[in-house]
């Protein structure tokens, strides 16, 4: 390499160098403070519990957004419990008050909508001083580790437990499909279900990234980790509340038995207390005008099935969603997110309010 070029590249360096230092200083101001980029609670693994929850340690309260101009904004707050709750939780009870705990994933967990204004709050403040809502949501968790929740959830004596499933539960509670070892999952063996307990995890790596507003922005605004998840598909997956049809039909003996053991467990781990099930509805079918079609809804009706077969509550959503968006027109969820919006929680926390009073059976 000659001397000229040399001096070229060092020229270009010292020049290139600086500039891209100062643009992505830049980006990281943009996204801090003009589109304020997702910042979700941090996570611990609790290694006596065997599970993950929210760390309030360092933040115990903060700003989600959602979509590439952050249009939705919800302000989070994480109890001493570990979960995105406006008030702490106590193991003692208060003989004047019911307690109903709630537990779901993400849903449940309802990071993109305030902490005030999630469905377990405006049920909360529906059925008075009198009642108290806890609610127990994460991420990413299948309807196997529902069981474990709801084991840990015996510690607060509640006199209820609702417990909500979405469409994708069922199938990734399947240790065979796919391997979530911080969640209890499922093994189907001809001589039956298998629990598998969750494994003690470590969450450190990585989690210094989401110090960067610019990392958190690519991250959960625009999603960019799935482009990768795009490109390993060797064929175009068609997706329906947020799942792979094909998948749930492949899996359906299996999905079957899963759905039987969870369902079964928890009403023999209840006894003694009220277990109502409550199933999500399959919004996109409802917003077409092709619920019939649906071709999901096989999930609902084995649902309440087995529900019906066991003596367990069964509340299914796709009532209230069908019936409010023939009268509204309304969509329950964001078009860049299945996540149930600020109206999805409201017409879910009168679906529930409406079946605890008992006002579905009087209609009937």
């Amino acid at each position: 390499m000659s001397g000229k070029v040399k001096i070229l590249l060092k020229n270009l360096l010292l020049v290139s160098l600086p500039a891209l230092l100062f643009f992505l200083l830049l980006l990281e101001g943009v996204f801090r403070w003009i589109i304020p980029a997702s910042h979700p609670p941090d996570l611990y693994f609790d290694a006596a519990e065997k599970m993950i929850r929210y760390d309030n340690r360092l933040q115990p309260d903060g700003l989600v957004t959602s979509g590439k101009w952050a249009q939705v904004r919800a302000r989070w707050h994480i109890n001493n419990e570990g979960w995105n709750h406006l008030h702490d939780y106590r193991t003692e009870r208060d003989s004047a008050k019911q307690r109903l705990c709630v537990i779901g994933d993400s849903y449940i967990a309802a990071l993109l909508i305030d902490v005030d204004a999630n469905f377990m709050a405006l049920l909360e403040r529906a059925l008075g001083p009198g009642h108290e809502v806890y609610s127990f949501g994460k991420s990413g968790i299948p309807a196997s580790h529902y069981l474990h929740l709801n084991r840990y959830v015996r510690r607060f004596a509640p006199d209820g437990i609702l417990v909500h499933f979405v469409h994708n539960d069922f199938v990734e509670s399947l240790h065979d499909y796919e391997v979530h070892p911080e969640c209890l999952q499922l093994a189907v063996r001809p001589e039956g279900i298998i629990e598998i307990p969750p494994s003690n995890l470590k969450l450190a790596r990585g989690q210094w990234l989401k110090r960067s507003a610019l990392f958190r922005y690519l991250y959960y605004n625009l999603n960019v980790y799935r482009l990768n998840q795009n490109l390993m598909f060797r064929r175009r997956p068609v997706y329906n509340a947020n799942v792979d049809v094909a998948v749930q039909h492949k899996y359906r003996g299996d999905l079957e038995a899963v759905m039987r053991y969870v369902i079964t467990t928890l009403k023999k781990e209840n006894a003694g207390r009220r277990l109502i099930l409550m199933m999500d509805g399959p919004r996109y079918d409802i917003y077409a005008g092709q619920l019939e079609e649906s071709s999901i809804l096989w999930i609902n009706k084995l649902f309440a099935r087995i529900c019906q077969e066991n003596g367990v509550e069964c509340l299914d959503l796709t009532e209230a969603f069908a019936r409010d968006f023939q009268v509204h027109r309304r969509r329950f969820n964001w078009d860049w997110d299945a996540h149930w919006n600020d109206y999805g929680h409201a017409v879910v926390a009168r679906a529930v309010l409406d079946y605890l009073r008992g006002e579905k059976e009087r209609s009937e």
